[in-house]
């Protein structure tokens, strides 16, 4: 029987415990009521979750009598001991909301006493998950209960107003979400991201109160800020290096095995497996990149890690060639080195490919919206103004990244090569369509239309080799579509521009010979003079084929001249004077009276 005085197992020979934190939350959050931010219906869910675990792990308090039984991390076995503490934080964090809720359409003071009370208990078993998680879960675990507990107590502050302590937390909570969002999977990265976009507007808040209410408290350095915390708290910095170093090392022996041209490679150089970690973790953090500089900052650094993985291999593979040399036996295979850097130097040209697609398509949207004014523009923002011939050169790169990428394929008709032949195609497009456009610049416009009728034959062929190619080519099909298009306007605009060249040239020869007179000076002179004053409006010349009304783009004269009409005749009624009516007095009816009146006129 062993000793009582000894102690008991720490859990250091044990297998640690793993919980998904924050993924357990947002579930049961998002299917119990906040989704519609009813608090009372999640809090009752929490009551209904902590009794059937209490139940399952066999730790209720007892029939009749309440028996306290708190969670000892010497006896945690298993996951939902750990559960326990974050369904009674979340119980205390929801009957607080509610009352907030209820606070804010009848504000009573007991309600907030009540809400603080129920926060400060929220913030408690968030410790204790904290305690409980160091003592028996894996390191995963134990930073996603730190964020937790942080985020809950900066929620306190906040309702406590103590803007300061609140705005800590909160930066040490989103501090340790956005590096387990860099060495999480995918699942699990845009759920840290979301929290962190949760937590910035509290972090904004806690700065606008503590400048006072003043305007510009929405611009905050979250770089300084996290700076000025982990100096605050040198433990959290250096537990979160530690946690990301090993993680990275930890997954690179998911980089160590490799499938390269139907070949299976063993990658054994722990620099080389490290930087193609680096460079693996590094592009997964172009999703969240949203400005062109943050861009090109983690390509350089991608580029620059396949850069260092491929001179280590080299070394390993001049070291191979040295012993072989000297009559021993090779450490290691060199066709497995010579694989290992042809692989990671397609990998880089598949990223130095990416890269340059983004500075052709930054570059392009400058050059589309530039005016006609455009060196003027440039002067001012302090750039070169764009111009096509940039573009041909970038587009001529990509062409070339491409034809050495086909050539490190060995399979010519399998599905990679085909896409790859498609991009060549597809940039050998997008090249004879800019260097057109350099051709318009300069007016010549028969080799302009030459090279977009090469572009289109681009096209053509490009999307042939798109159909016979099974990999996803959405987003180049789409730009094919959208070059097809921007070729046929051109080519339209280009002949227009091409004929009033020609067309003007001749009606200048023309124009010159009909001035041309063997009169005396000054009829030639009055000659000009009612040429000149002859209006080139489109109006006016409607049987006359003519380009002068472009030039002047005149269709109409306005106001339009003035032009003699005939007046309407006067008439004079002079005959009516003259007339001689015949009399009607035998036609007048005699005048009916009475007897009365006819006594009178006697």
């Amino acid at each position: 029987m062993a000793d009582p005085a000894t102690p008991m197992d720490t859990g250091a020979s044990r297998k640690k415990l793993t919980l998904d934190v924050l993924n357990t939350i947002k579930t049961s959050q998002v299917q119990f009521g906040l989704r519609h931010a009813d608090y009372q219906r999640y809090r009752q869910y929490c009551t209904r979750r902590l009794r059937r675990i209490r139940k399952s792990v066999k730790s209720t308090h007892g029939k009749g009598t309440y028996v306290p039984r708190e969670v000892d991390p010497a006896t945690v076995s298993d996951p939902r001991h750990i559960l326990l503490a974050i369904v009674k934080a979340e119980r205390a964090w929801a009957y607080a909301m509610q009352l907030k809720q209820d606070n804010e359409m009848s504000a009573q003071p007991r309600l907030r006493f009540h809400l603080l009370r129920r926060l400060d208990k929220a913030v408690k078993w968030s410790e204790e998950l904290v305690r409980i998680a160091k003592a028996v879960a894996d390191e995963t675990t134990v930073l996603e209960s730190e964020a937790y507990s942080a985020w809950m107590k900066g929620t306190d502050f906040v309702e406590q107003e103590k803007w300061k302590a609140a705005q800590d937390q909160f930066v040490k909570a989103r501090a340790v979400y956005s590096q387990l969002a860099k060495v999480r999977d995918s699942g699990h990265q845009d759920l840290f991201r979301q929290r962190v976009e949760e937590i910035d507007p509290s972090i904004r808040f806690c700065t606008y109160n503590m400048q006072g209410g003043q305007a510009g408290g929405d611009e905050v350095d979250v770089e300084m800020l996290e700076g000025r915390v982990k100096s605050q708290d040198p433990s959290l910095h250096a537990k979160l290096t530690s946690f990301v170093a090993e993680s990275r090392k930890r997954d690179a022996g998911s980089v160590a095995d490799i499938v390269w041209q139907g070949k299976d490679l063993s990658l054994r150089n722990e620099k080389a497996q490290a930087q193609l970690s680096l460079a693996k973790y590094s592009a997964a953090e172009l999703d969240s990149a949203e400005s062109y500089d943050a861009k090109m900052q983690i390509y350089d650094k991608v580029l620059a890690a396949y850069t260092e993985a491929a001179r280590f291999l080299r070394e390993d593979l001049a070291a191979a060639l040295k012993t072989k040399a000297k009559g021993a036996k090779p450490d290691a295979n060199e066709t497995t080195l010579q694989s290992l850097i042809s692989y990671i130097s397609y990998q880089k040209l598949g990223e130095t490919v990416e890269r340059t697609l983004l500075m052709a398509a930054s570059l392009a949207a400058r050059l589309d919206s530039s005016s006609q004014d455009a060196e003027d523009q440039g002067d001012a923002k302090g750039k070169k103004p764009p111009r096509p011939e940039d573009l041909v050169r970038l587009y001529e790169t990509l062409a070339q990244n491409v034809t050495e990428m086909l050539d490190m394929q060995q399979q010519e008709n399998s599905d990679t090569s085909k896409f790859l032949s498609a991009r060549q195609m597809e940039f050998k497009a997008f090249r004879c369509f800019y260097l057109a456009q350099s051709y318009v610049r300069g007016s010549k416009f028969v080799e302009a239309l030459a090279l977009f009728e090469r572009a289109s034959d681009e096209i053509v062929t490009a999307r042939s080799y798109f159909s016979r190619s099974n990999v996803p080519a959405t987003a180049d099909i789409q730009q094919l579509e959208t070059l097809d298009g921007r070729i046929r306007t051109a080519r339209v605009k280009v002949q227009a521009e091409a004929y009033l060249q020609s067309n003007a040239a001749t009606e200048a020869a023309t124009s010159s010979i009909e001035k041309m007179s063997l009169s005396d000076t000054s009829s030639s002179s009055s000659s000009s003079t009612s040429t000149s004053s002859h209006s080139t409006t489109l109006q006016t010349n409607l049987d006359v084929y003519s380009s002068k009304f472009l030039q002047e783009k005149k269709l109409i004269d306005f106001p339009p001249d003035f032009e003699p009409i005939p007046a309407r005749p006067l008439l004079f009624d002079l005959a009516y004077n003259s007339l001689d009516f015949p009399s009607l007095e035998e036609r007048k009816k005699p005048k009916a009276a009475g007897w009365f009146g006819g006594l009178l006129s006697l």
